[in-house]
C-alpha cells in the first residue's frame, strides 16, 4: 500500500480509535486494517467517507491522488466514470451496481 495513502488516513483519523474512526465514516473497522496492510485499495467512496470525517484534516482529492486514481480535482471524475462504467460492463455488474456508480459519478461531478 501506498505509505502517502496511509498516512493521509491515519492523519484523518487524528486521535480517534480506528473502530470510533470507522463507525463515523460507517465502515467496518477490518477495513481500515486491511488498508493499512495493503490488502486493499480503498474506492472512491471510501475515500469520500474517510476526507467527509476527516474534520478537514484531508481532502477527497488528496486521498484520490494517494489512491493512484488518475483524478487530480472533481472535474476530472469523467475519465473515471468512463473508465468504471467499462469495468463494471466487464465485470457483468448488476444494475443496482451500476446506478450506483452513475448517482456516484453525478453527485461528485457538481
Amino acid at each position: 500500500m501506498k505509505t502517502k495513502l496511509v498516512d493521509l488516513i491515519k492523519k484523518a483519523q487524528a486521535n480517534r480509535s480506528q473502530t470510533k474512526f470507522a463507525m463515523a465514516c460507517e465502515l467496518n473497522p477490518s477495513t481500515f486494517t486491511k488498508i493499512y496492510g495493503g490488502v486493499i485499495t480503498p474506492k472512491a467512496d471510501t475515500l469520500k467517507k474517510i476526507a467527509e470525517n476527516s474534520n478537514g484534516l484531508v481532502s477527497f482529492e488528496e486521498l484520490m491522488n494517494a489512491a493512484g486514481y488518475e483524478v487530480n480535482n472533481i472535474e476530472n471524475l469523467d475519465g473515471m466514470y468512463l473508465r468504471l462504467a467499462k469495468e463494471a460492463q466487464e465485470l457483468k455488474l448488476n444494475e443496482e451496481d451500476v446506478d450506483y456508480i452513475i448517482n456516484f459519478y453525478k453527485k461528485y461531478k457538481r
